[in-house]
């Protein structure tokens, strides 16, 4: 069975993961995580995926029932890539082909395209699973979980989004994820007091950091059943660079963008759990976001907005690029995973 990209928007027994443009084609892939998932008893499956770059290649990832089992680089221009071979046809197994790096937003060229998929093999019907959308920075995009920890040069080649805290959370409640993150961005500032690097300022669009992106996202087509929002390390950083005597208004300017972004995504996320977390690489600002979305969920009068505090990576959870490693990960996905099993009521229709 072959499917261009215009009969996988069709097939039902295809998800498409992360945000798109509508009616694309070929299917542009933007965020990590974006890809297709199916089930499948087959014995072949390839991919023709088109990619360029300026500098750094993309990276695509198979997985099998929630477990990365093959990681590659794209190479320029468009070619057909074995993704799996030689696999029992007797068993069914589920089957989701990623994008595995974010967006690079000083790189125009980069994109990834999925033109057409080639199975050998049973498609089968799949289950509604929950969605859940998570928007954040680094720890999100999976910076540092991939390689050794002795791995310091900032290259894709050291980034996978397949072992994140978001993409365990997904597996360990049998759910889909749609990722919404960048590197070094935060609330209102980057770690480097870049103020126009900030999530809030790109969450309603498609994906602001390339141009083919930059259409208003529509929410109401693409619900989800929960959101949470990983932000606030990259604040911390540029925070505590401040002279002090600048940093109670830098704190008032956090708590006032934490109210009006969680308003915000209440407003197009209506009637499902939000969780704000932070703290996998210190606590230093927990205090202050646990104040600012408390005061937000009482203002809004709703109770199913909430703060988590994660517990912080430890000296032998590290990974590679100074970041949290799959542990660390590990951890806070059990936690994060705890509060939303029993908030998550049913999936969202596809």
């Amino acid at each position: 069975m072959i499917w261009d990209s215009e009969a996988l928007e069709r097939d039902c027994r295809i998800s498409l993961i992360g945000r798109r443009l509508e009616n694309s084609d070929p299917l542009r892939l933007f965020w990590v995580g974006s890809g297709i998932v199916l089930t499948a008893k087959l014995k072949e499956l390839t991919a023709r995926i088109e990619a360029d770059w300026s500098e750094q290649s993309p990276w695509m990832s198979v997985m099998i029932d929630g477990e990365p089992v093959a990681r590659f680089p794209l190479r320029r221009g468009l070619h057909t890539y074995a993704l799996l071979t030689g696999m029992d046809p007797g068993v069914a197994h589920r089957v989701s082909l990623i994008r595995d790096i974010q967006p690079m937003e000083n790189d125009e060229r980069l994109l990834v395209r999925l033109h057409s998929l080639e199975l050998e093999g049973e498609l089968l019907e799949q289950a509604t699973r929950s969605r859940i959308e998570f928007v954040g920075d680094s720890l999100t995009s999976g910076e540092g979980l991939a390689g050794p920890e002795s791995a310091a040069e900032w290259k894709t080649v050291w980034m996978s989004g397949t072992r994140t805290y978001a993409a365990q959370v997904c597996a360990m409640l049998e759910a889909e994820g749609e990722w919404v993150s960048q590197s070094g961005w935060g609330i209102v500032t980057d770690w480097i007091q870049e103020c126009s690097h900030t999530l809030p300022a790109i969450y309603d669009q498609v994906c602001a950091l390339h141009k083919a992106g930059c259409e208003v996202y529509d929410f109401a087509s693409h619900p989800v059943d929960a959101v949470v929002i990983n932000l606030g390390t990259n604040d911390l950083n540029a925070l505590n660079s401040l002279p002090l005597e600048e940093r109670p208004q830098r704190e008032q300017e956090i708590v006032t963008t934490v109210h009006s972004f969680l308003e915000h995504v209440r407003k197009v996320r209506p009637g499902v759990p939000i969780l704000w977390v932070c703290g996998m690489c210190g606590d230093g600002l927990n205090a202050l976001l646990e104040r600012a979305v408390t005061e937000a969920a009482r203002a809004m009068a709703d109770d199913s907005v909430a703060f988590l505090a994660l517990p912080a990576c430890g000296p032998e959870e590290q990974g590679s690029l100074g970041h949290p490693g799959w542990l660390s990960h590990r951890r806070c996905a059990e936690r994060i995973a705890a509060w939303l099993k029993e908030r998550i009521e049913k999936p969202a229709a596809l």
